[in-house]
C-alpha cells in the first residue's frame, strides 16, 4: 500500500539527480496525497539535516553523494522492535517521528571527498555532532559480497520463482572502526561506482571476506562469524540432546 510505502528513498534519490521511480499510477487518491504529503515533508526535513551536515564537514571538504540505508532495502538488525526504539530530545525530531512513523530506520550513508559519514536521520536532529566517520586514507579493503536467495512466486505453480540478490559490506579502519551494513542492488551499483570515481577511495581493495586486525576483533566484530557460530553452536547442543536421549534409550529403555 503507498500508505506503508517510504518515501525516504525516493527523496535521496532526487537529491542525487536519480529520477524518482515511485509508481502511483495503481494508488488510492487518498493514499497519494498522504504520500505525497509525507514525500514534501521528508524533503524539507533533509534540506535541514543538510545544512547541519555541512557544518560538520572539514575546511574544502564536498559532498558527492548520498546513500539511503532503510529497513526496507537494508538490515533491520539495530534498527527495529526494541533496539530502535528512540525518544525525541527536540520538537524538530519529534515532528519527523510523527511525519514519518520512522524511529531509528531512515539511515543515511554520505559520500564526501574524503571520508564516509553514517548517520541516523531521527539522532542527528537531535544532536548534529551524533555521526560515524570514516577516512578512506585509513580503509585498506572492504567486504562487498553477493548473496542470492530465491521463493516460489505463486502456490499453485512452485517452480515458478522470484530471485532476491543483495550484499554484505564489511570494513574496519586503521584506528579500528568496524561498519558492517547489507545493501541492496541499487545501493551496491552506486558504492561501485563511487569506489572508481571517488580519487580517495580508488586504493581501497574489494574482498569477499572479512578483514580485522587481529583474531579477537575478528571474533567480537564480525556480524557474519557470530552468526555462523551461534547456528554451529545450536547444532551441537540439538546433537548433543538427541545423542543423550539415544543413550538413555538403548541402556535403560528395556
Amino acid at each position: 500500500m503507498i500508505s506503508e510505502l517510504n518515501p525516504y528513498v525516493a527523496i535521496i534519490n532526487q537529491m542525487n539527480g536519480f529520477p524518482d521511480q515511485t509508481d502511483l499510477s495503481d494508488a488510492d487518491p487518498q493514499l497519494r496525497i498522504n504520500y505525497q504529503a509525507r514525500q514534501a515533508n521528508l524533503y524539507l526535513t533533509m534540506q535541514a539535516i543538510l545544512a547541519k551536515l555541512k557544518q560538520q564537514l572539514h575546511p574544502e571538504e564536498m559532498i558527492v553523494n548520498l546513500m539511503p540505508i532503510t529497513n526496507e532495502n537494508s538490515s533491520q538488525t539495530a534498527t527495529n522492535g526494541y533496539l530502535g526504539m528512540y525518544a525525541a530530545k527536540s520538537d524538530q525530531a519529534a515532528a519527523y517521528i510523527k511525519a514519518q512513523r520512522s524511529l531509528r530506520g531512515n539511515r543515511l550513508l554520505v559520500f564526501t571527498d574524503q571520508r564516509l559519514i553514517f548517520l541516523v536521520l531521527v539522532e542527528f536532529l537531535d544532536d548534529p555532532t551524533k555521526f560515524f566517520s570514516y577516512d578512506y586514507d585509513k580503509i585498506k579493503s572492504i567486504k562487498l559480497k553477493e548473496h542470492k536467495a530465491s521463493e516460489p512466486g505463486e502456490l499453485a505453480r512452485p517452480w515458478k520463482r522470484k530471485h532476491y540478490k543483495w550484499y554484505t559490506l564489511d570494513f574496519q579502519t586503521d584506528d579500528l572502526q568496524v561498519f558492517t551494513e547489507t545493501l541492496d542492488v541499487t545501493n551496491t551499483k552506486l558504492f561501485k561506482r563511487n569506489l572508481l570515481t571517488i580519487p580517495g577511495m580508488q586504493h581501497i581493495e574489494v574482498s569477499r571476506y572479512v578483514r580485522r586486525k587481529n583474531v579477537f576483533q575478528f571474533i567480537f566484530s564480525n556480524i557474519n562469524f557470530l552468526m555462523w557460530f551461534i547456528q554451529i553452536f545450536w547444532i551441537l547442543v540439538v546433537v548433543g540432546i538427541l545423542g543423550t536421549a539415544l543413550y538413555v534409550f538403548l541402556n535403560y529403555g528395556g
